[in-house]
């Protein structure tokens, strides 16, 4: 599985103003697809070092060996996904790669001088944001490798895999 190789970035995360149209952009545009949306989620986070729940709403699809996420904040106040983009701002907002080991993995980037801005567990699966924009241009999340992980990346990929680039482009995560 070329998925989750050591180092391999696996996903483009987009911060979007309205998600039902940039899934049709995308989708029109760049000719990928289907989506897969998750409704308005929510889920306990440390940001910043403190308790917050992470409130958002995500459509990902299959580019190749690239995932991309569409991400629309929901709600008022300050969040991971609104941190970068004052104003309403939308845009690349990070890369994702599949770690062995979450753990280890902070240790050495805190080491580099690359802070963690958000950590979570979402149904199972360990991750955490780390500020990489000066050296990256945008944030890194890291995502701890599992079953879990490597179900959803499956999931997404095979809805790829059979879509005839017409019938069904979103379609809801399930």
């Amino acid at each position: 599985m070329t998925l989750m190789t050591r180092r391999s970035i696996v996903q483009n995360g987009y911060v979007v103003r309205d998600l039902d149209a940039a899934v049709a952009e995308w989708t029109r545009i760049a000719g990928i697809g289907p989506f897969l949306v998750t409704p308005p989620t929510e889920f306990e986070a440390r940001y910043h070092g403190r308790p917050t729940m992470l409130r958002a709403q995500a459509a990902l699809a299959q580019a190749g060996d690239l995932q991309i996420e569409l991400i629309q904040p929901v709600g008022d106040g300050p969040s991971i996904y609104t941190e970068g983009f004052p104003h309403g701002g939308e845009g690349l907002h990070h890369v994702c790669m599949v770690v062995e080991e979450l753990g280890s993995e902070l240790a050495r980037y805190d080491g580099l001088g690359i802070p963690v801005v958000l950590s979570a567990e979402y149904f199972g699966i360990r991750l955490a944001y780390l500020d990489a924009r000066a050296a990256l241009g945008s944030y890194l999340e890291l995502v701890e490798d599992g079953p879990q992980i490597r179900g959803f990346y499956a999931a997404v990929r095979h809805a790829a895999e059979e879509w005839d680039g017409v019938t069904d482009p979103v379609r809801p995560l399930g």
